[in-house]
């Protein structure tokens, strides 16, 4: 459809020039892929040919033929005519070389055109498709292409994830993405699933075929402003050479496409040199396809410097220059992420009381939670789990959704299969309370069975308990520290509570109060677990700050709803080891505390007043404005007093 559309286009633009033309008109727009190649080969005959794969076999075409664009245009003309035809003829290698002397083909040429024109007649025969010869006059087009060479290279790449492509592709992509274009290094092949082809794109045209010191302009994601997998290309760490020069971030103009974008502009053959320029549009279009006329008039336009910052291990482009040490702050490996506590259908409960009965406090009945039912996505929408649980199995957990700056909604219970020593958790399988607890071993029977039939060959791999415990993640929780710091995986704003194991860890139906046994973090949050109370409400201040959130801005990715990503990033920032003895620390925990205090008290009413978690948060920080402006104060001088240079120009 790309392709109808753009020839259309293009007779279009020619308007009156081809008015009166009487020859045939050749529309230079081909449907090909320009990053696979056909793959080159010397035959044993000596005859140089392309090959390429279809319907489980193998197509080859002499390299003499496609080199040149007219040769291969009448060649696959004739090609076509033939195969369409009844039969072949009985000569018709001779055939071949009386019709097409004019070209100097070598005998062996004509050996393998018809040899092609046997295999695509023996599809047509089969009564598979006749498409075949079109697709031949087009796939060989940037191989022609791409011995010319092009001043200007304009485009709109593909954007797919590497995880979402065939398997096929996959091969191909990988060699390219770090072997051929040194894209991604070798030793961080784990971001290799998130890699975006639009990077691939970019550089394998270029280098295909674009001459040295000619000027490329793509449409990109604007993951490549801070996405890890993209550290190389944003340093122009890659291959071939290529000088980035100017980048347009469309991440504030609405609606565009579902996925934030921005425009990429380089020169082949040059280094890059940060900072380079930038502009910013931001402006609501009246829609998606408004002409440029129109869109220049919804736009505003403001021209930036960007610069490549380096905070810790990561890059990111951002319109500051921040200066920060590289080995990030103290803090950087002690913060975890939470245990993976899916299908959420299956762990996260409600307790439900029986109309004559009640509810028995030591043994409850559960049934899964209408707040997952209402979210949960197919195939576990239908999915419930309910049944009398013993109370030692009940946990208490938060979802990045309950969490508020300085507080937390409502604790969320679950279901786990845990034995709880002192200082650890030890997962238990449906054979180990198969005699001890029919209750659990019932729900874990399900879980598993439920699991193997969603999951299908998955399931083979991991089972249903050993995914909660996927790498660890409750194992490597410690049950008997009293202080949990929380902080978001991902967000538009950054915001982190304080977790009291001590008095918390209650929830009352009616007038019945269940002691949870516990709680773990859920892989939505990242956790720091202490004993000092002082050290985690001086944690949770800084991660509280406007300056901390704004400071991380530049390394989040953005989605449709702005900065989303987070994860350790923060931690790259220099937060320092708490001192009792240093007057900014314990100031910072005091502060924490006079914020939890007030957030506590005026959480149930936000709650109860509105649905947004978003709206929710912005009015909290509303309320505490005079304390977190004091924060961010503190924070800038304990930030800046850790960097050699500080951070005092950001």
């Amino acid at each position: 459809m790309a392709v109808i559309t753009s020839k259309v286009n293009y007779l279009l633009a020619l308007g009156e020039l081809i008015q009166h033309k009487r020859k045939s008109i050749i529309i230079p727009v081909f449907l090909a892929d320009s990053i696979k190649l056909p793959t080159f080969e010397r035959l044993l005959e000596g005859v140089d040919v392309y090959k390429f794969r279809t319907n489980g076999e193998e197509l080859v075409v002499p390299l003499s033929v496609v080199k040149y664009s007219h040769i291969a245009d009448e060649i696959f003309n004739y090609v076509k005519a033939v195969v369409e035809g009844d039969s072949l003829p009985d000569d018709l290698e001779i055939n071949l070389k009386n019709r097409f002397e004019k070209f100097g083909l070598d005998a062996a040429d004509y050996s393998v055109i018809a040899a092609l024109i046997g295999k695509l007649k023996e599809f047509k025969d089969k009564g598979k498709d006749s498409i075949w010869t079109y697709i031949l006059k087009n796939i060989y087009k940037p191989i022609f292409l791409s011995e010319r060479k092009f001043d200007y290279l304009i485009g709109n790449p593909p954007w797919i994830s590497y995880r979402y492509m065939s398997s096929d592709y996959q091969k191909f992509v990988k060699d390219q993405i770090i072997n051929s274009y040194k894209l991604l290094p070798s030793k961080k092949v784990e971001l290799m699933t998130h890699m975006e082809f639009g990077a691939l794109f970019f550089a394998r045209a270029a280098d295909l075929y674009l001459k040295k010191n000619g000027k490329i302009g793509f449409v990109m994601p604007r993951g490549i402003f801070t996405a890890d997998q993209h550290d190389n290309f944003r340093t122009g760490a890659f291959n071939p050479l290529i000088k980035l020069e100017k980048i347009f971030d469309l991440d504030k103009v609405k609606p565009l496409f579902n996925t934030s974008s921005c425009v990429v502009f380089g020169k082949k053959g040059k280094k890059t040199k940060y900072p380079i320029n930038g502009k910013e549009f931001s402006g609501t279009l009246k829609s998606k396809n408004a002409s440029f006329q129109e869109a220049e008039k919804s736009l505003t336009i403001v021209e930036k410097k960007l610069y490549l910052n380096k905070i810790g291990a990561r890059s990111f482009i951002f319109d500051r220059k921040i200066e920060i040490p590289p080995s990030g702050g103290y803090y950087k490996k002690l913060f975890k992420q939470g245990a993976t506590l899916v299908p959420r259908n299956f762990w996260f409960v409600e307790i439900q009381k029986h109309p004559r009965l009640g509810i028995n406090p030591q043994k409850p009945y559960v049934k899964t939670s209408e707040v997952i039912i209402k979210y949960a996505k197919p195939p576990y929408r239908d999915i419930i789990f309910e049944g009398n649980i013993e109370r030692e199995y009940l946990y208490a957990t938060l979802r990045g959704s309950e969490v508020v700056p300085f507080s937390h909604l409502p604790f969320l219970m679950v279901v786990l299969p845990l034995h709880k020593n002192k200082n650890r958790y030890e997962i238990l399988h449906k054979e180990d309370v198969k005699l001890s607890d029919p209750s659990l071993h019932r729900w874990l029977s399900k879980a598993e069975s439920e699991w193997d039939r969603l999951r299908g060959e998955k399931a083979e791999r991991v089972s249903a308990i050993e995914w909660l415990n996927y790498r660890n993640k409750i194992t490597n929780q410690t049950p008997s520290k009293r202080f949990k710091v929380l902080y978001l995986t991902s967000g538009t704003h950054l915001a982190s509570c304080l977790v009291n194991l001590e008095t918390e860890l209650k929830t009352s139906i009616d007038d019945t109060e269940i002691q949870m046994n516990g709680y773990v973090a859920d892989t939505k949050t990242y956790y720091y677990e202490t004993e000092n109370k002082k050290e985690a409400q001086y944690l949770v201040a800084v991660l509280n700050s406007e300056i901390v959130d704004d400071l991380i801005k530049g390394m989040q990715s953005r989605g449709l709803w702005g900065p989303r990503d987070i994860h350790k990033k923060v931690l790259e920032l220099p937060i320092p080891k708490f001192n009792p003895k240093n007057p900014i620390h314990r100031e910072l925990s005091e502060i924490a505390k006079r914020c939890k205090t007030k957030a506590d008290k005026i959480l149930p009413l936000l709650a109860e007043k509105y649905n947004s978690i978003g709206l929710i948060r912005k009015k909290i920080k509303n309320e505490l404005k005079d304390e977190t402006d004091r924060l961010s104060e503190l924070v800038l001088i304990l930030l800046s007093e850790q960097s050699p240079k500080g951070i005092l120009d950001y």
